[in-house]
């Protein structure tokens, strides 16, 4: 756990979360680790995908960084591996969407409907190898399948997605999508904060310089 913490104060712990670990089982053993009481993350990463958590340490912690959070506050940077790519190499996704539960997955609608919500982001290609890309988006909160299937609507869904057809170039491996930036400033001491994480150093990552494209 210790190689993973990003920062950890008085009021919250910022972790990187490995592939491949549930939240519940992530979150259990980082209190035990700490040895604290209270800990409750803003948002969760699932299983299968990377990246970086906010855990409040105390209830009056996650209120307020909460509200920061559902406000609009954070900023928040996704890399993708997907296959192929979008049309154009930089541009904003919006949409309605909404959970069909029949499908299993999102899907669009033409309205807002009850369910529904409006989902946006940026995003920009940042580099290309033959059949796959580097795609990095921009929100200002963490919602990963709705990112997949957004991903997938610009006709690049992500490696190994087998929900949204990113599964056709490799079966049965991790869904490329991690969490790699998170910004925000805290409501009540205005202190900055901005942390930075990489993805695995494993393919299809491997085929792209990912350090060089972070350090922009």
């Amino acid at each position: 756990m210790k190689d993973y913490i990003l920062l950890k104060n008085k009021d919250f712990v910022a972790i990187y979360k490995p592939l491949n670990i549930p939240m519940v089982k992530y979150s259990l053993n980082l209190k035990d680790y700490l040895k604290v009481e209270y800990l409750r993350p803003l948002y969760n990463i699932e299983a299968q995908c990377g990246g970086i958590l906010i855990y409040a340490l105390n209830q009056d912690s996650f209120r307020e960084m909460y509200n920061v959070y559902k406000n609009n506050g954070f900023q928040i940077d996704i890399l993708a591996v997907t296959v192929g790519r979008p049309k154009n190499n930089v541009g904003n996704y919006t949409a309605h969407i909404i959970f069909d539960k029949n499908l299993g997955k999102f899907t669009h609608i033409p309205q807002l409907v009850t369910g529904a919500t409006t989902f946006a982001f940026d995003y920009k290609v940042c580099e290309n190898q033959d059949k796959i890309s580097l795609v990095k988006l921009n929100a200002t909160q963490y919602l990963p399948e709705s990112m997949r299937f957004a991903l997938a609507d610009l006709q690049a869904p992500v490696f190994g997605d087998s929900v949204y057809g990113g599964d056709t170039l490799a079966k049965n491996t991790n869904i490329a999508f991690t969490m790699v930036g998170v910004r925000f400033t805290g409501k009540k001491t205005g202190e900055y904060y901005n942390f930075r994480a990489y993805p695995p150093e494993s393919k299809p990552w491997s085929y792209f310089d990912v350090e060089s494209i972070l350090k922009i």
